[in-house]
């Protein structure tokens, strides 16, 4: 019986855990659903050492909406999308594993994902190295565009190249 409550209880506190960092939280937390937002880091291609740099992206949207994704590499000369894509939300999540080379046909980028619904929309990405040993980097959530930092990508300083 304790087995069985823990294990409701450490499902209870995972589901919260999993709707705080889609939906932007409670209490004083930013509602990070918007009608477009931006995931600032998307990468995909060789590391050091042999490993392989990978992105997955969860979207949140309504079901039955589209999703629409543009990518934006980090050294364009302009400020246009190389690679775009829509995705029809079947559920109100949706997973995407590898996406720049499984939505956008990517072999190797580096750059960030602007994501478009009418309805709203959220994301989160994680941004991965593969290597021998397992997998290692970070998962964050998508900001709407209102939040995000203006720019041709880079360091704000433009000390970067």
């Amino acid at each position: 019986m304790r087995s069985v409550m823990l294990a409701v209880c450490m499902s209870t506190v995972f589901a919260l855990v999993a709707s705080a960092q889609m939906t932007g939280g409670g209490g004083n937390q930013t509602n990070m659903m918007s009608t477009a937002v931006l995931a600032p880091a998307a990468g995909r291609g060789p590391g050091v050492g042999g490993s392989v740099w990978r992105t997955d992206l969860w979207i949140k949207a309504a079901p039955g909406s589209t999703v629409t994704m543009e990518f934006h590499p980090v050294d364009a000369a302009t400020d246009a999308a190389t690679a775009t894509a829509q995705v029809f939300m079947t559920s109100g999540v949706l997973f995407l594993s590898d996406v720049l080379k499984s939505t956008f046909n990517l072999d190797q980028a580096l750059g960030n994902i602007l994501l478009r619904s009418s309805t709203g929309v959220s994301a989160t990405v994680r941004v991965y190295a593969i290597s021998g040993g397992g997998a290692y980097g970070a998962a964050f959530m998508a900001m709407p565009t209102s939040q995000a930092m203006r720019g041709s990508g880079g360091m704000m300083d433009n000390d970067d190249r």
